[in-house]
């Protein structure tokens, strides 16, 4: 066991410790050969001194250490130990100092869209080890760490020795263990660990993250284990103010047969598009968005005052209404009310501008414009204007009164249909290509299938995002499919610049 001050290897100097458990300590040191600080995390002497349990921990650190993934913490260095000498060994990886995801638990449920963010890094950096046949064991928050802005999944491959080791602690009635509460069924019926019970997992911490509490609570591993087919709560139940909006997402993550359960990036997908009809719930909820249904005939003279409704925004005037995602209030008027009958939603069109009029200068439909940008009204109403008097009869100069003649009828104009533009349709579009372009540098540029398949798999979860017109989560997973892409080797270099273009257009596409 190192104290502070000591040199690792020639180059780590231990400065001070950052925790410890069932397996090994961890230790802020300075990596004085490239002046950077690391964390340094060493087995424990006991379980330093047996060759099979020393050999795991060095062969999965090793494996680990093969490859990259920016939403998984970064192992710099490993080191086999001497037993001979009594130096354990240990493993080198990027210091995160922007604490765990259980330090900001501790202050009860996140926002949802924090909690989202979050989990979806969590999914993807799982999905990269079960790319390469890993499975991490402890998906739980103290292993979720805030690394310079960005989650990253941290603490691999020790959850299975861990447990063994607690499980002699947990004889007593009563006792608790935190990792026990993100165990699969399964493991607790004494099945091995897969890619599913990561699954679950990530769908225990989902739960907790949003309600701040458990899917479910015993005080021993018998109780855990009698328990382990029961159905857990739903997240609506343990937290009603989220609705119901999350129960099929997290409910499917907690199904307690293993296939039953969405892989990694398909929970993250299944989130996304859960936390979508949350904001739209609660948008509605406000009376932003309304369906459309029968309109009150015009009616001459103002619009009498009356309270606000209940939900509204404070101070809005009777008749607005607000809509939240589109950051405007719009105020029906009499005759605002009489011409939207023949181009239901233009108003909500126009304060979409920054989207919708790129594209409806394209299709040219916007108010029912179908002729390149001319005016859309009617010829015989331009041509033909009628005055208010020309319908009463005038005296003329003779002593007979000659009563003037009836206008003729005005054609009334036909209402033209508005398209409904969706302003994911260009990043969607912009998706199949950055598909595409993933395909051909698996076939033609030497991209690695794993890799292929791990890039597809984010792709899916950009469209899922899109989809729900969760674009804040689209831009994020495209940034880090950018940084993925970025980071490929072996791949031909035009395939590698058609790769990044793709995926830089898809980027601009988002809204």
């Amino acid at each position: 066991m190192p104290i502070v001050g000591d040199l690792l290897a020639g180059r780590y100097r231990i400065a001070a410790p950052l925790g410890a458990g069932g397996m090994a300590s961890v230790w802020r040191a300075r990596d004085e050969r490239l002046g950077r600080d690391v964390a340094v995390k060493i087995l424990l002497p006991n379980l330093a001194a047996d060759p099979a349990l020393a050999a795991r921990f060095d062969r999965e650190a090793r494996a680990l250490a093969s490859g990259s993934h920016p939403a998984i913490v970064a192992i710099f260095d490993v080191e086999p130990g001497d037993p001979a000498t009594g130096r354990e060994p240990f493993y080198v990886m990027e210091l995160c100092d922007g604490g765990s995801l259980a330090d900001r638990l501790a202050g009860g449920p996140l926002p949802p869209d924090d909690a989202v963010h979050i989990l979806a890094a969590v999914a993807e950096g799982l999905a990269a080890l079960h790319d390469r046949g890993l499975v991490h064991r402890d998906v739980k928050p103290a292993n979720v760490l805030e690394c310079g802005g960005r989650s990253k999944l941290a603490d691999f491959g020790l959850a299975r020795l861990e447990h063994m080791a607690e499980e002699a602690a947990l004889t007593a009635p009563g006792t608790v263990a935190g990792t026990l509460a993100y165990l699969a069924p399964e493991l607790l019926a004494g099945q091995p660990a897969t890619t599913a019970s990561d699954a679950y997992a990530l769908g225990v911490v989902a739960f907790q993250a949003l309600t701040g509490s458990l899917p479910r609570s015993a005080g021993s591993i018998a109780e855990l284990v009698e328990a382990r087919h029961a159905i857990p709560p739903l997240v609506s139940a343990a937290a009603p103010t989220l609705g119901d909006a999350f129960d099929s997402a997290i409910s499917a993550a907690l199904a307690p047969e293993p296939d039953a359960r969405p892989d990694a990036l398909g929970l993250a997908a299944d989130l996304a598009a859960a936390l979508g009809r949350w904001h739209r719930s609660r948008t509605a909820g406000r009376g932003g968005r309304r369906r459309p249904g029968p309109r009150s005939p015009a009616v001459a003279g103002p619009v009498a005052a009356a309270p606000p409704p209940a939900g509204s925004p404070d101070g809005a005037p009777a008749g607005e209404r607000f809509d939240s995602s589109i950051d405007t209030v719009i105020v029906p008027s009499p005759d605002a009310a009489a011409a939207r009958r023949g181009r239901p939603g233009l108003i909500v069109l126009a304060a979409l501008a920054g989207t919708i009029v790129g594209l409806a200068a394209l299709s040219g439909v916007l108010g029912g414009d179908r002729d390149g940008g001319r005016s859309a009204v009617p010829t015989g109403l331009a041509s033909s204007p009628v005055s208010s008097s020309a319908a009463t009869p005038t005296p003329t100069p003779t002593p007979t009164p000659t009563p003037a003649p009836t206008p003729t009828s005005t054609p009334t104009p036909t209402p033209q249909p508005t398209r409904t533009v969706d302003p994911a349709a260009p990043a969607l579009e912009a998706l199949d290509l950055v598909r595409a372009a993933i395909d051909d540098a698996r076939k033609n540029g030497g991209l690695k299938r794993p890799d292929a398949n791990a890039l597809q798999r984010l792709a899916d979860s950009i469209g899922d995002a899109l989809r729900a017109h969760d674009f804040d989560l689209a831009r994020t997973r495209t940034d880090r499919l950018a940084d993925d892409a970025d980071d490929l080797d072996d791949i031909d270099d035009d395939e590698h610049d058609a790769l990044r273009a793709a995926v830089a257009a898809l980027r601009a596409a988002i809204p």
